[in-house]
């Protein structure tokens, strides 16, 4: 018997059916498909194709089947129209794919063909949710649950309404239903221990647990502090955010996900806590209180620097395993208008496969290769001036740190950032853009507190304003907004001369200044405009944010009530709040006026953190350390050890007791406290640039190491970088010593500020004609020592050498150098500058290319009467100096010490003490002295060339007879100098000097002793005499 079509129809309709009973749908459907192509009039074939196809459709995964979905459904509708799963399915599809009308029409399509058909006022509701009809969706709902009271769908669908509504006690009690919904992103966690539901814990332990993603975490981890007022807690967390919320107050112990758990007695989902909690609105647990560790902070901060502009972050794609993610995440090309911005450094804190989006665009930084984890991102967010984002993790990071940060978001956000807002209950320093359509009036800009002011009411009620006025003032408005400042100015400018009351005109004039860099005058017309209306909220904001831009921080404090009171716009004048008065911004502001030695300044807003938080370990190392630095050792002992109780991990406060150790003579103690600061934070530069100055103060090699460490660590610390300086040049590595000691000028206890002249800096370019200014600095015995690299300059070009005036004389006479002027005196036109001691950084000197000392000429008359005048003393003529200046103590020694010298036979004595340290020879009559024929250098000169030994301490002196070729003994204390370097009897400065060192800490006796053996040496001289002791 030969089977018919319909026969064979048949058989491929039961298979099919046979198939997809047992889930082989794929090929249910092939046989459903023959089934109709056999037997098209068949109505049961094109209804098994119709379930088959309905059916596919809804198990096809992800996006990437979109297109051949929506196909089946059509297909299923076509062959059925009243094909209720195809139907819903359909409208389904079309919901997802941003057709909100079109999804619309189909779901009322559903109502009419089945009215009973009550579950579809779900998919109804939250297609009128993202058409911005929430309420509307809330009625839908409500019915469903009338008709279905146990459809967890329905509740669940409401309590997202209703948590969007900022209904949040009604909402919570729903939200519970989320756990039997067939799509929700956790699954439950089935514990024997039973679900705590805000009873009194009583000691017991409770396992807080997190679920759905890591936002979620962040912004209902604050909980679990409230939680542990009550009892012990728990906290089981994503991996990435352990290390960040480890600093929760009140946590026990912090675990990630899928570690084993320790014992507990109760248990709770994060996100049941606020329904736990009966949580509203108005109780809902202050932001912030999440806070980045400080050394990391401080690393990024200094990796990211200040060059003037705005430092701000982005994120623009979240989750790709977010179902809803496509309508989260926005293309890259989209932020193209936004990256032309002029004054914003771009930074991306996108991670995953989108961060490689940025080929686009060079002009941001990727930093994602270095957000290991969220502790790491929050060190990172916690130095910038804002983040933007799209609905992600990263939002809810910077809003739970207290940062200012803008959200994108799409049209129907998220129920987390409620409808209808663009501020953020849960983060007052969030502000939210959304895509959905906004009035015409409304503008948006980079900043928006600079967006310009334009009201359509006058200021003055009672001087209207002409329609040409108005016009002409919405012309400004639009050419500002485009960016074109210089002619929005001018019609501001000319609206003022028109009407000089207009306090909007001047407002935005006063931004066109503040954006053009001018922020003088922008804060002139500003506070004009707040003068003229003081009850306008936005002119306040501006003039609050410029203050903030201008670092006039403590008047930006005292204004910013204003703006609070008056309203404002609320996002960013939360943000700015936020900003001001942030406890990690007043201590980053109190470091910097520290590092400024302004102390007193730094102590008030060290106090003033103490004051918002009491516990801040930080605040009170920072106290303690300003104890050390203005000598209250007692204090600074108390502040510390309150620190330490209050928190044993800060490595900041170990570093700070070193300190304190260190001033009070007790290295070993310091050296301990410094090794478990770095124990904590092996970066932690403080503690590195101590550990290698106590080091280096006992002679140990293994300083060189901290000092490299400690800069690279805190580029920006200029006393490692000095320590480093002194270091290499003491072991004869100039040519890198000079690097480092360009920092000299950034050290506020160095012994001259920087000169600040309107000329630029040479750096070693062809002079091509121009004069250049060689500036002295420092000690006169320094501008003798490097002269000779002024007459280096002086074989590129034309030279102008400042000097000290008492070596105005002597340096007249320099080859090469076209003019000396004595410091003080009015300076002779010149085209660019360098300090003298920077040469030999723009030279390249090392030990081996050092240029010789400078022959100065020598006054042949003064020479010649001094030559007379000592001519009559007896056997060799050695010249004494035993003291350097009133700052020099540690090169010094008592004249009593060279008493002993005086004995030996043969040798005539001379001082050429200055100062009052030349009393201490009243009544020695070994010694002549000429201190009082001593008027200037040039007078020195002349009378050491007649001398046939200089023997002095470390002072100009020996510089003098260096530059002059005489033979001259220099006595050094056991830390020396770095230009003597050490281990040498010799200088590679002056080739005609001999040195003598202290083998230990003190030791003149051992000095004298040694030079008294080399006089008899060198002149025959008897030593006869005991050396004082």
């Amino acid at each position: 018997m030969i089977a018919t079509a319909a026969d064979l129809a048949a058989q491929h309709r039961r298979q099919g059916l046979r198939l997809g009973g047992l889930g082989r749908v794929s090929e249910a459907f092939l046989h459903c498909h023959r089934a109709v192509a056999l037997a098209p009039a068949d109505p049961e074939n094109a209804a098994a194709l119709a379930d088959a196809a309905a059916t596919l459709a809804s198990l096809l995964p992800g996006r990437a089947h979109l297109a051949r979905q929506a196909w089946l459904y059509r297909l299923a509708q076509l062959l059925e129209p009243a094909h209720l799963q195809a139907l819903v399915g359909l409208g389904n599809r079309l919901a997802e794919d941003g057709l909100p009308a079109a999804a619309l029409a189909q779901f009322l399509r559903i109502l009419a063909i089945a009215p009973d058909f009550t579950r579809i006022c779900s998919n109804l509701a939250s297609v009128m949710r993202r058409q911005g009809r929430p309420r509307e969706a809330v009625d839908l709902n409500r019915r469903v649950l009338v008709d279905s009271p146990a459809d967890a769908a329905a509740h669940y669908n409401l309590a997202i309404l209703l948590l969007g509504l900022g209904h949040f006690a009604e909402g919570w009690r729903h939200y519970e239903f989320r756990w039997q919904t067939k799509d929700f992103p956790s699954p439950k966690r089935d514990f024997r221990q039973p679900l705590w539901t805000g009873e009194a814990l009583a000691g017991r332990r409770i396992l807080l647990h997190s679920e759905q993603g890591l936002g979620d975490c962040l912004q209902f981890c604050r909980y679990a502090p409230l939680v542990a007022t009550t009892g012990r807690v728990i906290l089981e967390v994503q991996a990435p955010l352990v290390r960040l919320l480890a600093g929760l107050p009140g946590i026990e112990r912090v675990i990630a996900k899928g570690e084993p758990l320790p014992p507990f007695d109760v248990h709770c989902p994060l996100l049941s806590l606020p329904g736990a909690f009966g949580t509203t609105l108005d109780t809902l647990p202050p932001a912030p209180y999440l806070r980045a560790a400080g050394d990391r902070a401080a690393a990024w901060r200094r990796r990211i620097g200040d060059d003037g502009r705005l430092a701000v972050g982005l994120v623009w794609a979240g989750n790709p395993d977010n179902p809803r993610d496509f309508e989260r995440s926005l293309a890259f090309s989209l932020l193209a208008p936004l990256l032309r911005l002029e004054g914003v450094r771009w930074l991306s804190l996108q991670v995953g496969d989108r961060a490689a989006d940025l080929a686009q665009a060079p002009m941001v930084e990727d930093l994602s290769p270095w957000l290991t984890d969220f502790a790491e991102t929050a060190a990172l967010v916690s130095g910038l001036d804002l983040v933007i984002s799209v609905d992600s993790a990263v939002a809810h990071l910077t809003g739970a740190l207290g940062r200012p940060g803008w959200l994108l978001l799409p049209w129907a956000g998220d129920w987390r950032w409620l409808d209808g807002r663009d501020d953020s209950p849960w983060y007052p320093t969030a502000c939210a853009c959304s895509a959905r359509p906004r009035p015409a009036t409304g503008r948006r800009s980079s900043r928006r507190w600079r967006r310009p002011s334009g009201r359509r009411s006058p200021t003055n009620p009672g001087k209207p304003m002409s329609d040409n006025l108005d016009a002409l003032h919405h012309q400004a408005i639009a050419l500002h907004q485009a960016g074109r400042r210089v002619d929005a100015a001018h019609l501001y400018l000319s609206i003022l001369r028109r009407r000089p009351d207009h306090s909007d005109a001047r407002h935005n004039l006063g931004l066109v200044a503040v954006e053009g860099g001018d922020l003088a005058s922008g804060l002139t017309a500003i506070r004009a405009a707040v003068a003229t209306d003081p009850s306008y909220g936005r002119y306040w904001l501006s003039y609050v944010q410029a203050l903030t831009d201008d670092g006039r921080l403590d008047e930006a404090r005292r204004a910013l009530p204003r703006v609070l009171r008056l309203g404002g716009e609320r996002g960013w004048s939360g943000a700015l709040a936020a900003r001001l008065f942030d406890p990690r911004q007043l201590l980053a502001e109190a470091e910097a006026r520290r590092r400024a030695s302004r102390q007193a300044d730094a102590q008030e807003l060290a106090r003033r953190v103490l004051a918002l938080l009491p516990r801040s370990a930080a605040a009170l190392g920072l106290l303690g350390g300003l104890a050390v630095e203005t000598g209250r050792p007692e204090a600074a002992g108390a502040l510390l050890a309150r620190g330490l109780l209050l928190d044993q991990r800060q490595p900041g406060l170990y570093a700070e007791f070193g300190r304190l150790l260190d001033s009070q003579g007790r290295p070993a103690e310091a050296e301990a406290a410094c090794r478990r600061a770095l124990v904590l934070d092996p970066g932690d530069g403080e503690a590195l640039a101590l550990l290698g100055r106590g080091r280096w103060s006992r002679g140990q090699h293994s300083a060189i190491g901290l000092f490299r460490r400690a800069v690279t660590v805190n580029p920006a610390d200029h006393q490692s970088h000095r320590c480093l300086a002194v270091y290499l040049m003491m072991h004869g590595r100039l040519a890198e010593a000079w690097e480092h000691y360009e920092w000299r000028w950034q050290s506020p206890d160095f012994s001259g500020p920087p000169r600040h002249f309107r000329q630029p800096r040479w750096t070693g370019e062809a002079l091509d004609g121009r004069v250049l200014l060689v500036h002295g600095e420092q000690g006169l015995g320094d501008v003798l020592q490097y002269s000779r690299f002024a007459v280096e300059a002086a074989r590129h070009g034309r030279v102008i050498l400042e000097v000290w005036p008492p070596l105005l004389r002597l340096l007249s006479g320099l080859p090469g150098v076209e003019r000396v002027v004595a410091a003080g005196d009015p300076l002779p036109d010149f085209h660019l500058h360098c300090p003298l001691l920077s040469l030999p950084r723009v030279f390249g000197t090392d030990l081996d290319t050092l240029p010789p000392p400078v022959a100065v000429p020598v006054d042949r008359t003064l020479a010649a009467r001094w030559r007379k005048r000592l001519g009559k003393a007896a056997g060799r003529k050695i010249g004494l100096v035993w003291a350097g200046g009133p700052t020099a103590a540690g090169r010094s020694m008592a004249f009593e010490r060279l008493v002993p010298l005086l004995s030996l036979g043969g040798l005539s004595w001379f001082s050429l003490q200055l100062g009052d340290a030349g009393a201490e020879m009243a009544g020695c009559r070994q010694v002549a002295d000429l201190s009082p024929e001593l008027g200037d250098f040039a007078d020195t000169a002349a009378a050491l060339i007649c001398l046939d030994l200089v023997i002095t301490v470390d002072t100009a002196m020996a510089h003098l007879a260096g530059l002059l070729g005489r033979p001259c003994w220099v006595l050094l204390p056991h830390g020396n100098d770095c230009r003597w370097l050490i281990n040498r009897a010799d200088s590679p400065w002056y080739p005609s000097l001999r040195l003598f060192r202290q083998s230990e800490e003190g030791d003149w006796p051992g000095v004298i002793e040694r030079l008294a053996a080399a006089l008899g040496e060198t002149f025959g001289a008897p030593v006869n005499a005991p050396v004082n002791d």
